[in-house]
């Protein structure tokens, strides 16, 4: 009989797709307890079952009310099916918000382990509590985390916040760093036919959202860093979930008539990295304002944009005084084209005295031994801990 893992999320992400498809193809039975609405085409083939509650928000209107009514019946069904599951782990997600839910699922649960993924740590994000409430986080968030922390049978986290989490929470529980690693499913082949083998120019590509991206790496002011690069003759190619807010906004009206400046419409998982395989280079020169920010939450972070720069065969330029834990993995391969801002304005240079084809060959490296698929064993192995873990304490 397959041992069945249970993944409870608000609705689904990548970087939980990419587990579960992992763990299904090892022979667990995977199981998607998934509350609001989402599109299933894409996430369905990593789940032998998906219950999904549907709910269009949870927010509390009288919009969302009458349809809760209506769904009613539907909802039943399907909490008469999460109580015929039969978990070996159930995984708590925090991706997107609320974490009340994994809280919630916690406090539910008493008799099957129980792991949490915070995704990305509450607790170390701001030095002031009303730089919390600014960012719309609420108190009752921070405390349903802590209580996370505190009452969870295991924890996963994607980088290196351990290391301070524990300073500020007492943790009791197995801890493990499993970050967002390359798959298979998304690895393509190296692409021999980019841009700059036509033009003879340098191309560089930014996935992600313009929260990640930070408003003044994307500004015509002649100190943003999109400046700095275009002034060189460089290539910048944007993929954002706000294409539309930037392309119609006046703001950036200059920046888009710039030869050298792309912006393009998002893409799928699937078709984004085959997409990006044309150009030379992924970037990521975040802003960020530490005098809101702490600095921990940054330089510990990784994320599954690094691993997308990876699938698709190119390597990645980013800050190293900052992002240091994502500087110590590229530095293991040898792959890592950290820059500080000093550097920026002889990036060109720098970028054409790299060997590519040397280059190249080390990414394709990094990305078969930075796949899921090999470091799997320790998510297994970290769950049997978890489960000792939890009896031994049960017995106690």
């Amino acid at each position: 009989m397959k041992k069945q893992i249970v993944f409870v999320e608000a609705s689904p992400n990548i970087v939980g797709f990419k587990r579960a498809r992992a763990l299904k193809e090892k022979g667990y039975e995977i199981v998607l307890i998934s509350f609001l609405k989402f599109n299933k085409d894409f996430y369905k083939s990593a789940y032998d079952k998906i219950i999904d509650l549907n709910l269009d928000s949870f927010s509390i209107n009288i919009k969302n009310g009458i349809n809760l009514i209506k769904k009613s019946p539907q909802i039943l069904r399907k909490i008469f099916e999460i109580k015929k599951l039969n978990p070996y782990v159930v995984i708590g997600t925090a991706a997107p918000y609320p974490l009340w839910l994994p809280a919630l699922t916690r406090k539910i649960i008493k008799n099957i382990p129980f792991i949490f993924f915070p995704y990305d740590v509450n607790a170390l994000k701001y030095r002031k509590k009303e730089d919390y409430k600014k960012a719309g986080i609420p108190i009752f968030e921070l405390k349903a985390e802590k209580y996370l922390f505190e009452n969870s049978d295991g924890i996963i986290f994607k980088g290196g916040e351990y290391e301070f989490v524990k300073k500020k929470i007492k943790i009791k529980c197995p801890v493990i760093s499993f970050p967002p690693y390359c798959s298979k499913e998304f690895v393509v082949p190296i692409n021999k036919n980019k841009l700059s083998k036509k033009d003879k120019e340098i191309h560089l590509v930014y996935v992600g959202s313009m929260g990640s991206l930070a408003s003044s790496d994307l500004e015509s002011d002649k100190d943003s860093i999109s400046t700095i690069l275009l002034k060189q003759k460089m290539h910048l190619h944007i993929y954002s979930g706000q294409y539309n807010s930037i392309k119609h906004s006046k703001k950036y009206k200059a920046l888009l008539k710039n030869r050298y400046f792309h912006l393009h419409k998002p893409l799928g998982p699937t078709e984004i990295v085959k997409e990006i395989s044309k150009y030379d280079f992924g970037y990521s020169f975040p802003m960020y304002d530490l005098k809101i920010l702490n600095k921990e939450i940054v330089t510990t972070c990784t994320s599954n944009k690094m691993a997308s720069y990876l699938e698709a065969g190119i390597p990645l330029i980013y800050w190293s005084s900052l992002l240091e834990y994502q500087d110590k993995i590229l530095k293991k391969y040898k792959i890592n084209l950290g820059v500080s801002k000093k550097d920026l304005n002889n990036l060109r240079l720098k970028l054409k005295k790299i060997n590519y084809k040397k280059l190249e060959k080390k990414v394709i490296g990094a990305r078969e031994d930075y796949n899921i698929e090999k470091n799997l064993p320790r998510l297994e192995d970290f769950f049997e801990k978890c489960i000792k873990s939890k009896n031994s304490n049960n017995y106690l």
